[in-house]
């Protein structure tokens, strides 16, 4: 909206021009009003190409580009705030099912965490592994909560063992016998 310089009708700082006499307009102040006036159609025109269909016929009978604006405004914010939390409940509910492909399912548990950051849900690197080790089943769980606890040795970081360790779990290997 910007790029065309229409942004002033949708916040509503782009008022109509009023002439100083209204019963005896000049030329310049009648020119000033119409070409206001095609700004604010293309304004409402640009918002309508930007919606789902259903949407526009719904804001038809608002007259300005700013009542339209404010009326998407609000319940599209009420709409993304469901999603939102729709989008969170299905990421904090997934589970990989006993026997299945872990590998896959932490891809998808992936992509559920690149979908809430889409929508500028960020999510702790701490709350994703948590996330992670609860959505595996018991035994898988516990293996991971050990590997992710354990200390760093030598060089090797924590973060990297972090990744090692996941990366271990989305090879689907068995779990091998640590002897100690």
């Amino acid at each position: 909206m910007e790029a065309n310089q229409k942004r002033g009708h949708f916040d509503g700082k782009t008022l109509c021009p009023v002439p100083a006499d209204p019963n005896a307009p000049t030329d310049a102040e009648l020119k000033a009003v119409a070409d206001w006036r095609q700004d604010e159609v293309v304004a409402k025109y640009l918002l309508s190409q930007r919606l789902p269909d259903s949407t526009a016929v719904r804001l038809k009978s608002l007259t300005s580009a700013k009542e339209r604006w404010t009326k998407v405004k609000t319940e599209f914010s009420v709409k993304s705030q469901y999603a939102e939390a729709d989008l969170l409940t299905a990421f904090s509910e997934m589970r990989c099912p006993r026997g299945g492909d872990i590998r896959t399912f932490l891809g998808q548990m992936r992509v559920k965490r690149e979908e809430l950051a889409a929508v500028g849900v960020t999510m702790p690197e701490k709350e994703y592994r948590s996330a992670i080790i609860k959505s595996l089943p018991e035994e898988m769980s516990k293996f991971a909560s050990g590997l992710i606890a354990l200390p760093a040795i030598g060089s090797i970081s924590h973060a990297s063992k972090h990744d090692n360790s996941l990366r271990f779990l989305a090879s689907n290997q068995p779990t091998p016998l640590i002897v100690v």
